[in-house]
């Protein structure tokens, strides 16, 4: 994530801790995948990774898309109060304090995903709307945490 765009989504605090990354010891992320943010206790920034597949099997199908995503997480979000920032290949949507996108894959290592959602929630922190912020970085973003995922899926 760019520094830069951090430093504003970050709360006032001295002490920053993160738990967990979704990575292996080889620094290939899962296909779900968390990492917390904290700021003096306080978290300011929760990262979700899941992937998406049509194959039907104990976890699926979850359906491409990021209406989809959000059902499955349980949010309270309406993805009619989003701003849709990108929508083909990558869908990008972002909120006041949440931002989420659907990166489709090209290839897949046989797990059949036919794409992964990546979402960065700063609901906790209702300091301000972050929407311009999270807009900016979010696809880069989630091309980048897929690019980590290896074979597990390629972005288109």
């Amino acid at each position: 994530m760019d520094p830069e765009i951090l430093k504003a989504l970050l709360p006032p605090g001295k002490d920053i801790e993160i738990i967990g990354r979704g990575a292996d010891e080889d620094d290939n992320m899962g296909v779900v995948g968390s990492c917390f943010v904290f700021v003096d206790d306080f978290t300011a920034i929760s990262v979700q990774t899941m992937g998406a597949t049509d194959h039907i099997d104990g976890h699926g199908p979850l359906p491409p898309g990021i209406d989809s995503y959000l059902n499955a997480l349980m949010t309270d979000l309406d993805i009619n109060d989003s701003t849709l920032l990108a929508e083909n290949p990558i869908e990008v949507r972002v909120w006041k304090n949440y931002a989420a996108a659907y990166v489709p894959c090209v290839n897949s290592r046989g797990e059949h995903f036919t794409g992964m959602n990546v979402s960065v929630d700063l609901r906790d922190n209702k300091e301000r709307d972050y929407s311009e912020e999270l807009g900016r970085m979010m696809e880069s973003f989630a091309i980048e945490r897929v690019s980590q995922m290896g074979k597990t899926c390629v972005p288109a």
